[in-house]
């Protein structure tokens, strides 16, 4: 037998006389050329049939044995080759924590650059089989589709499997017997072909099980430990991030400690069944400052933060004093102003735009979060075709139709800020610290970099590298006043503005010298939101 490093493989077993229930006690264990071993937990696939799923992560001989059947214990080998296509899930590897805590990376050490679209209901309403515009033959494939080539990387999801699920049509499990049976249905023709197509387009997936308040309806511990395991051996051999639950700490104070202990529970038990120790954390609460729940927790890798759809203030500062406050937990933003949202801002209510959403993935990226999830209204939340005029409409607006929000303007200009972030080498840099910045003497208007309010409404963010040969400044709509640096080591520096909206370069000044390591920027002129790129000539 042969398969490739990285991507999931298959083996099928039958077995008459095993006990079909979905919590199935057959597993296989593999040890690959350089000792390391993975365990996988079989699922059952209905009537004899049971299936383990697996991925080998080095090159070379791997021996397996599997227990649990009731012939006895079977044994084999498996030849594990490089991979030969070009997805960076598979040339590099599953996710891992990188660096200092930074940034997040392959397991080859490359890094990451997290860049999500949002479903949460993609279980339970995203079509796979069939779709309402002409364009397309299958309305989940061409949103994958549509992604792909505009770079995302990351599907952030829900496996919605409650018990009393939201779509009562689709259940995971169903209790016969006193045992969970699974909806092998389901499974086979819709789960699965989606969860399988998104890791052949090179996509990690980023799932919760739920959403917080699944944890007080009766029977939740026991039906939780045993959906994970189930799920976990189905999935957990493709490119998985477990993201446990939605707003996890859930909005009532009183039942607070007792959901987060609860989805810690679940979050142990993960760490215990997957042996490929995929990236877990929890999509959190919307909150000022933002929370810290499960921060110092072994099983935690990285912090999923919601900045919410304008319930609070959204400026650097929240950013900036978690970043302070936990340095060596990556962060992303996961959840802010999906495009077309109505807000809920207390100044009034209004439909996100494209530019909204992105200032807030600029001042996320620029105050040290390593990565940025999109959300569009109609997809974030699936909707079939357009709302009848008596419908009811949820707190957050009208939802258009899927083949509307596809086409929406923010997705490129997501695309536009990978690409930036990237051709600087954004895992090089840093939040820039206060002793390099340079106070104008020119009896302009200056606004000192000490006063955290003001520099909030008037400074740009500032990212740099440690020996200052890059800086990116960003400067939002509001944002105006110039910003002067000191302590430059080199002698000779080039300057651009980046306009985000279009990704648009314009030259400032090619060559400049500063003057005893200080050079004071233009003011910023342009009405959108643009980046001061600072870079020095070798």
């Amino acid at each position: 037998m042969k398969v490739e490093q990285w991507v999931s493989a298959e083996m099928a077993i039958r077995d008459y006389n095993n006990k079909q229930t979905a919590e199935c006690t057959i597993s296989a264990s593999f040890t690959g050329p350089n000792g390391e071993i993975i365990i996988r937990n079989a699922f059952w696939d209905s009537n004899d049939i049971y299936k383990i799923r697996y991925t080998l992560t080095a090159a070379g001989k791997w021996k397996y044995t599997i227990n649990g059947i009731s012939s006895g214990i079977r044994e084999g080998t498996i030849l594990c080759v490089p991979y030969t296509g070009d997805l960076p899930i598979y040339k590099h590897g599953f996710l891992k924590a990188g660096p200092r805590g930074k940034y997040l990376c392959h397991a080859d050490s490359t890094p990451f650059f997290w860049l999500g679209d949002t479903h949460w209901t993609f279980a339970v309403g995203e079509h796979i089989h069939d779709s309402n515009d002409y364009r397309f033959t299958s309305q989940f494939k061409a949103i994958v589709d549509k992604r792909v080539k505009q770079k995302f990387n990351v599907y952030q999801c829900n496996f919605h499997c409650e018990a009393n699920p939201i779509q009562p049509s689709i259940s995971y499990f169903q209790k016969k017997n006193n045992e969970w049976v699974p909806n092998f249905e389901f499974f086979r023709n819709d789960l699965d072909l989606k969860i399988a197509y998104l890791a052949e387009k090179g996509f990690c997936i980023a799932a919760g099980f739920s959403w917080f308040h699944s944890a007080f309806s009766p029977d939740a511990e026991g039906y939780y430990k045993m959906a994970v395991k189930y799920l976990i051996a189905r999935y957990g051999s493709y490119p998985m991030i477990w993201t446990l639950a939605g707003e996890v700490g859930g909005y009532n104070e009183a039942l607070r400690e007792q959901s987060i202990g609860y989805w810690r529970k679940i979050a142990l038990e993960i760490e215990k069944t997957d042996s490929y120790h995929h990236l877990q954390t929890a999509h959190y609460t919307n909150e000022r400052p933002f929370p810290s729940y499960y921060q110092n927790e072994d099983w935690f890798d990285f912090t999923m933060n919601q900045a919410g759809h304008g319930d609070y203030p959204i400026d650097c500062r929240p950013y900036r004093r978690h970043h302070n406050k936990f340095p060596s937990k990556p962060f992303i933003e996961s959840e802010s102003m999906y495009e077309n949202i109505l807000t809920l801002e207390p100044i009034g209510r209004r439909n996100a735009t494209s530019a909204m959403l992105r200032r807030v993935a600029y001042l996320a990226i620029q105050n040290g979060a390593c990565g940025y999830t999109y959300g569009a209204q109609g997809i974030w939340h699936i909707q079939w075709d357009k709302a009848k005029e008596n419908e009811k409409m949820s707190c957050f607006g009208s939802f258009p139709p899927w083949y509307e929000a596809i086409d929406y303007p923010g997705a490129e200009q997501m695309t536009i800020m990978r690409n930036f972030y990237e051709d600087i080498l954004w895992y090089t840099l840093s939040p820039l610290e206060p002793g390099c910045f340079a106070n104008n003497t020119k009896e302009e208007i200056v606004v000192t970099f000490s006063a955290d309010d003001l520099q909030a409404l008037f400074m740009p963010s500032v990212l740099a590298n440690a020996d200052l040969s890059t800086i990116a400044a960003y400067y939002s709509e509001s944002n105006r006043y110039q910003v002067g640096f000191r302590t430059l080591p080199h002698n000779l520096y080039s300057a651009y503005w980046f306009y985000p909206e279009k990704g648009e370069y314009a030259l400032i000044d090619n060559y400049i010298s500063p003057v005893n390591g200080t050079w004071f920027a233009p003011m910023k002129t342009a009405d959108t939101d643009a980046i001061l790129l600072l870079q020095a000539k070798r």
